[in-house]
């Protein structure tokens, strides 16, 4: 009778740490051209979730900035060697205290991709 509870107990187990490895597994998503663009223009609900299999499974440096925009659309904002894509946007209705993080793309003078980074801002 032992035996069969101890069985159970493992068995047990077994399903709810496979549970867990599919919930935590799930959270990145892969990344999708179409779904990295849907938003309202000010949120983009989905980024955040592709953000890493995107830095992780595509090679962006060396890539020119028709590459990029056609890869994630137009950017939030640019400037002359920089371009911005908006990955959160957190706005604290009480304190108004906004916080957002943004993927930036640093471009040589040729418009090459000499650089990217994640930049989390407060």
């Amino acid at each position: 009778m032992r035996t069969n509870k101890v069985g159970a107990f493992v068995l047990g187990c077994i399903v709810c740490i496979n549970i867990a490895v599919l919930f935590t597994g799930c959270s990145d998503k892969k990344f999708d051209r179409d779904k990295w663009y849907y938003g309202d223009g000010i949120e983009f609900p989905l980024r955040d979730e592709m953000l890493d299999d995107l830095l992780k499974n595509h090679q962006l440096k060396g890539l020119k900035y028709p590459k990029i925009v056609g890869l994630l659309h137009r950017p939030q904002g640019k400037d002359s060697l920089s371009i911005y894509y908006e990955v959160t946007l957190n706005i604290d209705k009480k304190t108004h205290v906004i916080s957002h993080k943004d993927l930036v793309f640093y471009f040589n003078k040729d418009s090459v991709v000499t650089d990217y980074k994640v930049v989390e801002r407060k």
